[in-house]
């Protein structure tokens, strides 16, 4: 489970840097978001795409 805004919403997000749902989205990139590997239950690695 990924949780990339919290209880204020993306709608809020969007409005408050004046901007549209969808550009924010847009702006999640899967090459900005570091990936965390988790094995046997526990965090082991964590990458970014951007390296």
């Amino acid at each position: 489970e990924v949780t990339l805004w919290r209880d204020q919403g993306i709608e809020e997000t969007a409005e408050r840097i004046e901007t549209i749902v969808n550009e924010v989205v847009c702006m999640v990139d899967k090459r900005r978001v570091p990936k965390l590997f988790i094995k046997d239950g526990k965090p082991y690695k964590i990458k970014s795409m951007l390296e």
